[in-house]
């Protein structure tokens, strides 16, 4: 959130404001109180501004009089508005026990999506379901309603272009709301095995040199980095799909080049991408069967008018083997990553492009794409793939 500096040296509650203040405030202070009433004393404070005598903004105000963070406090009052939601469920008999039941639910949009989904997860536990039930029944949801939900036309492509992810030109600054990426790995032609569960070698074939000397490789990623923050707007997040590497008995971590200070994104939060698999097996190591996604913003990030709903470790399975790309990713990924912070009428972009998956998720949901890769033969194929036969690959 955009914290601001406001004047609240005159700024004087009236008999009844204090009055309220005060009521809202011990419910909160009691500790003992449910999360409903928690959440629904922060939205009465919230939504009559009772916190601007003596605090700027309310998350100010949240975070310093009761130590919440931003999210615990909008978890807290998305929580209560679900429970509010459900009492006119045919399950309303049957409510939240605790914030952690009712959170999945805030992923959906209305309130009848709500009271459906706790419905069947009430029917399916047979009573009172877990979060974890809840949580399965609104995923479950959410994947069964999304083609009813895409409101792009057939034709609509993306843009293509041809070039480097370190010169965009073709861009204009300052016009991109959301980058999701993953560039190569810098694993070496012969070392680490990809696409084929550690049976196909390597060799070339990604458009880009994948055995560069480390430290060029991390100067490259900066350089790349620099750009993609050109391209973006004021608010615009980068997911940087990376992962850590092993050279000669030691590790070489994202966070060695991505803490560098000609990285201009502010890092806000790093995502374990459990794949349940790798191609890469060692018998001196564990196998790494993790990644991370990095969440990069460019200032204060611009958010939808919803909770992320979205935990830190994402469990899915790595791309099918044998694809006509080497190092695709799957869907989900792109797919979290939209749905944690997808606006009406933003542009993705993909510096990346590859395959195109990035630039098909988001044509799905109804976005502008564009897609920049080194190889024209990678763009062209994606297009034929795919069907978009209004891409134009320049």
């Amino acid at each position: 959130m955009l914290e601001t500096c406001v004047d609240t040296s005159t700024v004087t509650l009236t008999t009844m404001e204090q009055d309220n203040l005060a009521v809202c405030e011990e419910t909160i202070k009691r500790g003992l109180a449910t999360f409903v009433d928690v959440g629904n004393a922060l939205l009465a404070i919230r939504d009559g501004r009772l916190y601007r005598e003596t605090y700027g903004t309310f998350e100010v105000y949240c975070r310093e009089r009761w130590g919440f963070e931003d999210s615990q406090t909008y978890r807290l009052m998305g929580s209560a508005k679900v429970v509010s939601n459900l009492k006119t469920s045919p399950m309303g008999e049957v409510l939240p026990l605790n914030e952690r039941q009712a959170r999945p639910l805030t992923r959906l949009k209305s309130p009848d999506q709500q009271r459906e989904a706790w419905a069947k997860a009430v029917a399916s536990a047979g009573g009172q379901p877990t979060s974890k039930q809840v949580k399965a029944v609104v995923t479950e949801m959410k994947r069964a309603k999304h083609p009813a939900t895409v409101i792009t036309p057939a034709a609509k492509s993306p843009c293509l272009i041809v070039a480097r992810a370190e010169s965009m030109l073709q861009i204009k600054s300052e016009s991109v709301d959301l980058i999701i990426t993953s560039p190569p790995y810098n694993l070496g032609n012969s070392d680490w095995p990809m696409g084929g569960n550690g049976r196909t070698p390597r060799g070339n074939g990604i458009g880009y040199s994948d055995s560069e000397a480390e430290d060029k490789y991390q100067q490259w990623q900066n350089d790349c980095l620099i750009e993609m923050y050109r391209v973006a707007k004021v608010g615009a997040s980068l997911f940087y799909n990376h992962k850590v590497r092993g050279k000669r008995g030691t590790i070489i971590h994202p966070m060695d080049w991505l803490r560098n200070e000609r990285n201009p994104w502010t890092l806000r939060q790093e995502i374990v991408w459990d794949r349940g698999s790798t191609h890469n097996h060692c018998p001196s190591l564990f196998w790494p069967e993790d990644e991370r996604i990095y969440w990069m913003t460019k200032g204060t990030p611009r958010l939808p008018d919803r909770p992320i709903g979205i935990p830190s470790v994402w469990r899915f399975h790595g791309p099918v083997a044998g694809t006509w790309h080497p190092a695709p990713f799957p869907p989900e990924l792109p797919r979290r990553c939209i749905e944690a912070v997808g606006r009406e009428g933003i542009v993705v972009l993909d510096p990346f492009a590859g395959s195109g998956t990035t630039l098909k998720v988001a044509l799905e949901y109804g976005y502008d794409a564009i897609g920049v890769d080194i190889s024209v033969d990678y763009l062209k194929k994606a297009a034929m793939e795919n069907g978009w036969t209004k891409a134009n690959v320049t």
